[in-house]
């Protein structure tokens, strides 16, 4: 039988952090300060909660302004915390924010890995957020991986959670997911379609980072539809709006996006500083998939220069780094028929001990209706229903 949570009152430094979740998302870049005050306090206090708390949102600060590095350090900082708490719903947004950070470096066997064991605590912890949260992420993964079966099925499972909680956010972020699906499977009208009906609600409820994601689809779709000076223009007001909220990982995205385009317009000397400003930052951050986006279009870019030699260095960089996240995909899916039988084993898992408690509480029920009719016998005379003296 599952272990019961240990419960915490939340302090007073823990409430102003849980206050600052939204700024997290919306602007990381200032919020971040906040948080590190809060953080300091929390360790003058010796509030353990409050600093697995304040470690969780810098860690999310980290990851909504694309400092990669940092988001390990801290999210690995808070996992440990909350598992000293033995603090379920904490610890499976630990594990699923880690797990959004193997993701972006392209280790995609440990984001299964991660995304799964918080789908699991949050599951048997029955918190639904959470879950939520846990098989979102598992649908975009599985898309960034192309197994994109796999993506819509635990996208359905996301959308069923989204349509009991009625959370608008979770609305967002679950359309971001499908536009991101339609993007991988290279269906352009369908990216549109999607953007065009729902961008306005992602970007009300949002972070700015989920905005700048069906963006920079949109600027492929337009790319496939041959609108390459349409693409190119989402790409770069899309950019400017990631310089201005300084988000890195963005930045390298959108340079890379705007290039692609401006490359098809054969605007080569606009095309080198985007791309060679996309790899400079996706190598600082660790970011591989996006490095890999930026040798691909350095490569292009020279080779359509006539640098056959440049072109062929950028073309093996490429190639080398396309193999190392390759055998991650590989472990990935190698994991996925365990992943599949663990899912589930947990849902079955799950319904015996909503059973085993569906026949506890009607136990409980059949002994009170014996102690009471008990009690009644010992009370009342059998014959005339009247009270006996062991009544007063």
């Amino acid at each position: 039988m599952t272990q019961p949570d240990v419960k915490f009152r939340p302090s007073a430094l823990e409430r102003e952090l849980q206050a600052l979740e939204a700024g997290m998302y919306n602007t990381p870049e200032v919020t971040r300060a906040q948080l590190r005050a809060l953080l300091t306090r929390a360790q003058d206090g010796r509030d353990l909660r409050a600093q697995a708390t304040a470690h969780l949102l810098l860690g999310g600060c980290a990851l909504y302004t694309g400092q990669l590095p940092e988001v390990k350090r801290e999210l690995d900082l808070a996992l440990d915390l909350a598992r000293a708490l033995r603090d379920r719903p904490l610890t499976a947004r630990c594990l699923n924010g880690l797990g959004l950070y193997h993701d972006r470096v392209a280790e995609y066997d440990r984001a299964l890995q991660a995304f799964l064991d918080s789908l699991k605590l949050t599951q048997s912890a029955g918190d639904d957020v959470g879950s939520f949260r846990a098989l979102n992420n598992l649908s975009a993964l599985y898309t960034t991986t192309g197994q994109l079966t796999q993506a819509q099925t635990f996208h359905a499972c996301a959308q069923q959670l989204t349509q009991v909680l009625r959370d608008p956010i979770m609305l967002a972020s679950l359309i971001t997911h499908q536009i991101l699906i339609a993007d991988r499977q290279e269906d352009p009208q369908a990216v549109l379609d999607l953007a065009c009906q729902h961008l306005p609600l992602i970007r009300e409820v949002g972070p700015p980072r989920w905005a700048g994601t069906v963006q920079e689809c949109v600027s492929r779709a337009r790319l496939r539809q041959g609108q390459a000076d349409s693409a190119l223009g989402v790409a770069l007001a899309e950019l400017r709006a990631a310089r201005h909220r300084q988000d890195d990982e963005g930045v390298s995205r959108l340079a890379s996006a705007a290039a692609r385009a401006l490359l098809v317009l054969d605007d080569l000397e606009g095309a080198e500083p985007l791309l060679r400003e996309s790899l400079d930052l996706s190598r600082a951050l660790g970011s591989r998939p996006v490095e890999m986006l930026a040798l691909e279009g350095l490569a292009q870019m020279h080779e359509r220069a006539g640098h056959f030699r440049e072109a062929l260095a950028c073309a093996r960089a490429h190639h080398a780094l396309e193999r190392a996240v390759h055998e991650h995909e590989v472990d990935a899916r190698s994991q996925l028929l365990t992943a599949e039988i663990r899912m589930e084993l947990l849902n079955r898992d799950t319904e015996i001990e909503r059973l085993r408690n569906v026949e506890l509480a009607q136990a409980n029920r059949r002994l009170c209706e014996a102690q009471h009719d008990l009690l009644r016998r010992a009370t009342h005379d059998q014959l005339t229903g009247v009270s006996n003296r062991a009544h007063f």
